[in-house]
């Protein structure tokens, strides 16, 4: 588990982390020293591939390591340069081979997302794992590890609860986020109310009507959107008085930050990659100079950090951006 952890950090650091993820790795490797004896490990094997989201290899080292594991099936690959590079589809979602934008050299890598039956997204942080209970009357998702996101969808009379240890935090129609720690659960809140409740019900799906109705009017909080509250695992209503607190938005965008897409270009036209940066920015690229557009492009990025791809342009392939109001107009360097 340490070598995976350590294998995927490193992948996580190569694409960009937020100041929230930051801390998080600084918590991690501080927790263990063997943590950051296998980080050592790994940084230098990530090295000796030539780091290869600077040259857009990334899917040539898998493709690669697959065919080893076909060639020789049973035996495991232990070296730590392998463990990284497969860190690659253990991290991240990764669209198959089939998809039209692999032909342009593209891949686009985002946390697992999963449609539930009712229409609520659920989106899963690495590690993460849920349990769906879904009966006539009650939505019921028990999160077991990790952190998710949902985006719930609205059914009246039919409530939408996540339970974690003894906590159930139970909405109807909104968006929120649940991470589940050592000793403590953190609500977050996008959008709409969710109600945080003691619960007896993770291993009792099929809960009463009547107990339903008398915990929709004594919460022991009400989580409106834009604010936080921080619940212990094995929570007692008479124990614990919940301080809920309002958090910025930079802040929130901070903590979900991992909810972003890396995009991973291989010898991609400019013109390609651009369009499909602009689809999850408001800053906006444009480019003036048409003999630009099939210039090849390589790296890998977070899907929102359009000023780090504006500055790889500049410094490495003789482009000069210039701020305009909707974002950046990209001209050739003369």
């Amino acid at each position: 588990m340490i070598e995976r952890l350590a294998a995927q950090w490193v992948f996580r650091r190569e694409a960009g982390l937020s100041n929230c993820e930051e801390e998080e790795f600084t918590r991690w490797v501080k927790a263990d020293p063997r943590h950051e004896e296998a980080m050592v490990r790994h940084e230098r094997a990530w090295g000796s591939l030539d780091r290869p989201r600077l040259s857009g290899q990334a899917g040539q080292i898998l493709e690669g390591l697959r065919r080893r594991r076909v060639r020789r099936q049973g035996v495991r690959l232990v070296s730590a340069a392998a463990i990284v590079a497969i860190a690659f589809t253990s991290f991240f979602w990764v669209r198959t081979s089939h998809d039209p934008l692999r032909t342009e050299g593209i891949l686009v890598l985002a946390p697992e997302k999963r449609l539930l039956e009712d229409g609520s997204v659920v989106e899963l942080k690495p590690e993460s794992r849920i349990r769906v209970e879904y009966t006539a009357t009650r939505r019921q998702v028990v999160l077991e590890q990790g952190e998710a996101h949902f985006q719930v969808a609205h059914q009246a009379g039919r409530p939408f609860c996540v339970v974690a240890g003894t906590v159930e935090f139970r909405a109807v129609g909104t968006a929120f986020s649940v991470q589940m720690d050592t000793g403590a659960l953190a609500l977050i809140v996008t959008q709409g109310t969710v109600a945080v409740e003691e619960t007896n019900v993770v291993e009792q799906p099929e809960a009463s009507e009547a107990r339903l109705a008398q915990s929709a009017t004594t919460p022991m909080a009400l989580v409106s959107a834009g604010r936080k509250v921080v619940v212990p695992r094995e929570v007692k209503r008479h124990e614990v008085s919940l301080a809920e607190a309002a958090v910025p938005a930079e802040e929130i965008s901070e903590m979900l930050s991992w909810r972003i897409p890396r995009l991973e270009f291989t010898e991609t036209p400019l013109e390609k990659a651009v369009e499909l940066l602009n689809q999850y920015n408001t800053v906006k690229l444009t480019i003036e100079d048409r003999d630009l557009a099939e210039l090849r492009v390589s790296g890998l990025f977070r899907a929102d950090r359009v000023e780090t791809f504006v500055h790889l342009l500049e410094t490495n392939f003789g482009v000069r951006a210039t701020r305009t109001e909707p974002g950046f107009v990209l001209r050739k360097l003369r």
